[in-house]
């Protein structure tokens, strides 16, 4: 569209933010990811990319220290750094106030379920309550029928709690071919201290990486995480896993059975529990089996199941 004002110039339409500049605005911005609400976390990160978007900078380090017209000039650092002690700030007064709303009102919590061991554990340490574990569940797609590749497998968000880094490093130095797929703020780091035998494939569709657990060898899994999805998507292509002995991995791999763990997110702990793992023979029906444990099928039984517990169990007592 084209629009002319009185004088006869043409006027251009503000530009809309794009999914680049929503992923740029998240990595100038680290602190947004710990905003525990999905809808607030998109709706930041959406009020910076539609205010960059509409502006003539690129980035909101681009935005001069004089800031606004008529404010202070800033004697440090540029815009980002600003904004990010703000954000850290802001972050830190309301932490303290959510903490105490949420103490009080899991008063209200009739039943807790959680995820995982390790987070049942965190409920009972937090509010004195017991949970009850029902595992997330993951999308079995068909038996793998092909045989395994050469490759290890790794990836997801590239940020620091991953632990991506140990990964690169443990096959950068046994020379092992790895995969990296997903991207992130962390994805030039890695680059930096890759060797030649890792291979960075980017953001992957669905379709793309179904065919690299179909084709690894194992998946690696350095980082810790309340439950973690990506090992039984490897297990469900009956791949095995060498993880972390920490979190949700607990719950799900078998050690020598469906994976290998490592006791020390060191590069060392995780090249030795590589090295085991390709020594060893894996049963990849096996480890397919285990993973269907955790199919979408049998989480909805398993809620439907406790949802029908908890609504007899009160309609008994009134």
């Amino acid at each position: 569209m084209r629009i002319v004002c009185a004088k006869g110039e043409e006027l251009q339409m503000p530009s809309e933010p794009d999914d680049a500049l929503r992923a740029q605005i998240a990595e100038e911005l680290p602190e947004v990811a710990e905003i525990t609400d999905a809808g607030l976390r998109r709706g930041v990160i959406e009020a910076w990319a539609l205010a960059l978007a509409r502006s003539s900078y690129a980035a909101i380090r681009d935005i001069p220290p004089s800031g606004n017209p008529g404010s202070m000039t800033l004697k440090a650092g540029d815009q980002t750094h600003h904004i990010r002690g703000v954000t850290r700030s802001i972050m830190q007064f309301l932490l303290g106030f959510v903490r105490r709303w949420d103490v009080r009102s899991s008063s209200r919590v009739t039943h807790f379920v959680a995820n995982s061991q390790v987070v049942a554990a965190r409920i009972k340490e937090f509010y004195q309550r017991d949970a009850v574990v029902i595992p997330p569940p993951v999308d079995l797609p068909p038996v793998n029928q092909q045989p395994a590749g050469d490759y290890l497998l790794t990836g997801g968000r590239l940020v620091p709690y991953k632990r991506i880094d140990l990964a690169v490093q443990a096959c950068s130095a046994l020379n092992l071919p790895l995969v990296v797929f997903g991207d992130g703020r962390d994805l030039a780091a890695l680059k930096a201290i890759a060797g030649p035998s890792v291979r960075f494939v980017g953001r992957v569709s669905d379709a793309e990486r179904l065919a690299l657990f179909n084709g690894c060898r194992a998946f690696l899994f350095p980082g810790e995480e309340d439950s973690g999805i990506t090992p039984l998507e490897a297990m469900a292509a009956g791949r095995p896993v060498v993880a972390y002995r920490a979190g949700g991995a607990l719950d799900t791999v078998i050690d020598r059975a469906t994976g290998i763990f490592f006791d020390q997110q060191t590069v060392p702990a995780l090249q030795q529990a590589i090295t085991a793992l390709t020594s060893q023979s894996w049963d990849a029906h096996a480890i397919r089996t285990h993973a269907e444990y955790f199919g979408r099928e049998r989480f909805m039984e398993r809620m439907q199941a406790l949802i029908t517990r908890y609504t007899q169990t009160e309609a008994r007592h009134g």
